[in-house]
């Protein structure tokens, strides 16, 4: 099968896969086997527990949830029976996060005054409220990255390099996070007098450690020269390859970095020469290659921090 990037990733307790790929066109979801083996493609349709596109994909409580390309999200079994729907979630350039088994947080955008993050129960699919820092009236509207913490609480980045941590009663976060220097120290020092991190972030994916409590992030960044797009004339279509796994590698590349929040201290912070796309299960994340014949393929790689 083909991946167009990005590609989100969901993994049950059978180790089984389930990809989804939007930009690739493809209204259902990939399967894989957990020796790797490509199973089926499962959801397109009209019926119970399908949908004419899938946007998103992430587990909770043992549950499936595919986001479509409406403003509802399908909740299924790990046998695709369908439970029940979420309705009115928007869209987003970001994930939805499970913060707990009854607690659903979805990024959003927000005009000023408002929090950027809405909470759904899980359970009766209702929303229930907001979280996350209020929108300043001559604040830019900014992607929104949310990971889950100990406590039912969650991380929430607010631009490229900066993380607070909030509970969902608060209305200030408890902590704050600044990870810019770090990032451009990992990056080209030709390019660190006058790089702009709010360029060359272009996607930032989050995990905390449940023993550590540490904050794992992935930050995927443009290549030196790179600017993201590619020289077309105005009004001509992309490339055909331009979500391609082979083209996100020539341009891009990804730091991860491991923060313990309550020390304020970077304690890994490293290039990997891939662009890994998601973390997925304990401090695992997902990587989409492909070789120069075109094969293309999914990696799902396991990080230890040693010496800790």
């Amino acid at each position: 099968m083909s991946f167009a990037l990005p590609a989100w990733v969901a993994s049950v307790e059978d180790g089984r896969l389930f990809i989804v790929s939007p930009g690739l066109g493809s209204p259902g979801v990939l399967t894989y086997d957990p020796d790797g083996a490509f199973s089926g493609l499962w959801g397109s349709g009209q019926g119970p527990g399908e949908f004419q596109g899938a946007a998103r994909i992430l587990t909770a409580s043992g549950d499936v949830l595919v986001q479509d390309l409406t403003t509802l999200i399908h909740v299924l079994s790990p046998d695709r029976e369908l439970r029940r729907y979420i309705r009115g979630v928007p869209i987003a350039s970001t994930s939805p996060v499970a913060l707990s088994d009854t607690v659903l947080a979805v990024p959003r955008r927000v005009e000023a005054g408002e929090r950027p993050v809405q909470l759904f129960d899980l359970r009766s699919g209702e929303r229930i409220g907001a979280a996350g820092p209020l929108r300043g009236p001559d604040q830019e509207q900014v992607p929104v990255h949310v990971a889950s913490s100990r406590g039912g609480g969650l991380w929430v980045g607010t631009r490229p390099g900066r993380f607070e941590h909030w509970t969902l009663e608060s209305d200030e976060p408890s902590i704050r996070l600044r990870l810019e220097d770090a990032w451009l120290r990992s990056l080209d020092p030709a390019r660190r007098p006058t790089m702009d991190l709010a360029d060359a972030v272009r996607d930032v994916h989050l995990w905390e450690d449940p023993d550590t409590g540490w904050l794992w992030v992935l930050a995927v960044v443009l290549a030196p020269g790179e600017t993201g797009m590619p020289e077309v004339e105005p009004g001509a279509p992309l490339p055909a390859d331009f979500f391609s796994p082979r083209r996100m590698e020539r341009t891009m590349n990804t730091v991860l970095s491991v923060v313990d929040p309550l020390e304020r201290v970077v304690l890994a912070n490293v290039v990997l020469n891939l662009v890994a796309w998601q973390f997925v299960e304990d401090g695992q994340v997902v990587a989409f290659r492909e070789d120069e014949d075109g094969f293309q393929w999914a990696e799902v790689l396991t990080f230890t921090l040693h010496g800790r």
